[in-house]
């Protein structure tokens, strides 16, 4: 391989990284930083030096209680709270973004959701709600 070609892939690779520095930054935010993009970009700073040490064929794990999206994009069935790792916000069926909300996960409930660190779209909790 040429040094361009190794500088492309490389690129590309981090282009797929880098898609989830709206998860990285809505992590911070909720562990109460007070400068949650300064820390997303250091987290993406350390991930292109660190680069190679990824293996390229690795999938990004699933949140625990989540399921991926079928191949047609639906809902596993039972699944029917939308999960967006971008935002790190999830979305009920009754939500405003709901609809409009592209699903890297889906969960079962709210808390499975909550329980991954997903917040709810819109502000508070399921829990809070019942009350």
């Amino acid at each position: 391989m040429s040094i361009q070609s190794d500088r492309q892939s490389a690129e590309a690779r981090f282009r797929v990284v880098f898609s989830h520095l709206g998860a990285v930054t809505a992590y911070a935010r909720r562990r109460g930083s007070r400068d949650p993009d300064g820390i997303a970009a250091e987290a993406m700073t350390i991930a292109w030096r660190r680069l190679a040490d990824v293996p390229a064929d690795e999938a990004p794990a699933l949140p625990k209680g989540a399921k991926a999206p079928l191949k047609s994009g639906n809902a596993p069935k039972g699944y029917e709270i939308k999960g967006n790792a971008d935002s790190g916000l999830y979305h009920e069926p009754d939500g405003q973004w709901y609809d409009a909300t592209e699903p890297e996960f889906w969960f079962k409930s709210a808390e499975d959701a909550e329980a991954a660190g997903f917040t709810r779209a819109g502000g508070g909790t399921a829990k809070e709600d019942d009350k």
